[in-house]
């Protein structure tokens, strides 16, 4: 369902205290959930300091219908987002919508920043291969090693063998990284794996990752990559001749193997995604102390060193 508002903006024309903005949002739509949030709607309120007509394009859109609640995405640079109630000045308010885009900027002088992604997080050497977005992270897996996997068999789609990976779901088009340093040894389509990139990493194992909707510019075999290189973009191909998509969700499929078998990437992803929002979380928090000290100057420079627009 795509949005049909235009972005509405809101400015501080006068020599009035800085405006405030008013988003009704959900408690899926707020970067952490506390007690108090957790099971209502509530209308939180910020002010937009310098650093917030920065980086304040609020985007409410739909990301998933799971369970049948519309869960939103919104970027949120400020702490007091996670406080109820309306503070006062109450000064100009828009109601939050889904769908609607909310800019807030000095009179005539808009900084869109379009959403990004976090830094990649190395940690001894390796990184989590699905991208975190800075506006809401989709990211969510589980362990399916050795799950029951399906194969077409004679026309027909059977149960056979197991799942020799992880599947990382995340939105389409969220940056695939590379695990390791190494050398990418195959870009290709294969029929179960889709769009896919074989890679040798310097430790010794052979990483694989499938079901990609893209391959970046830059990644062909021969190529040496590092922890963290963008190799391509979260998708849902496969399982069909080349350009087969939409037969499953999208997400990333993650293999490991050491001297040619087959081992469970699982507790290699648990460490580094716990690392990785640990590092995220760190820096966002610093973020949102600058913002609302009104510290643009040095808020932009850590942006920079926190955020990327394709997660390299």
């Amino acid at each position: 369902m795509a949005s049909t508002n235009a972005p509405t903006e809101v400015t501080n024309a006068t020599s009035t205290p800085a405006p405030t903005v008013r988003v009704k949002a959900g408690p899926s739509a707020i970067r952490r959930i506390t007690p108090t949030t957790r099971n209502r709607t509530f209308w939180a309120t910020t002010p937009a300091t310098p650093a917030m007509r920065y980086r304040v394009e609020r985007r409410m859109r739909p990301l998933s219908h799971r369970g049948g609640s519309l869960r939103l995405g919104l970027i949120a640079t400020v702490g007091a987002l996670l406080i109820g109630g309306v503070s006062s000045p109450p000064g100009p308010s828009i109601a939050g919508t889904p769908f609607r885009t909310v800019r807030v900027v000095k009179a005539g002088r808009p900084h869109a920043v379009p959403p990004a992604y976090y830094r990649p997080v190395v940690v001894s050497g390796r990184a989590f291969p699905a991208a975190r977005s800075d506006y809401l992270s989709m990211i969510s897996f589980g362990d399916d090693w050795h799950a029951p996997r399906l194969r077409l068999v004679n026309g027909k789609w059977l149960q056979v063998g197991v799942h020799e990976g992880i599947d990382i779901f995340a939105e389409r088009g969220t940056p695939v990284l590379s695990m390791a340093a190494g050398r990418v040894s195959n870009v290709g389509w294969s029929f179960y794996s889709g769009t896919m990139i074989d890679m040798i990493g310097v430790d010794g194992r052979y990483y694989f990752f499938a079901h990609l909707s893209a391959v970046a510019p830059s990644i062909a075999p021969g190529v040496s990559v590092h922890a963290g290189t963008v190799l391509g973009k979260v998708g849902n191909t496969g399982y069909g001749p080349p350009g087969q998509r939409d037969v499953f969700p999208p997400h990333l499929h993650v293999g490991i193997a050491v001297g040619g078998s087959w081992v469970s990437p699982y507790p290699f992803l648990v460490r580094l995604y716990a690392a990785t929002v640990a590092a995220d979380r760190r820096g966002q928090d610093t973020l949102d102390r600058l913002a609302a000290q009104g510290r643009t100057a040095e808020w932009r420079r850590m942006a920079g060193r926190l955020y990327s627009a394709d997660g390299s």
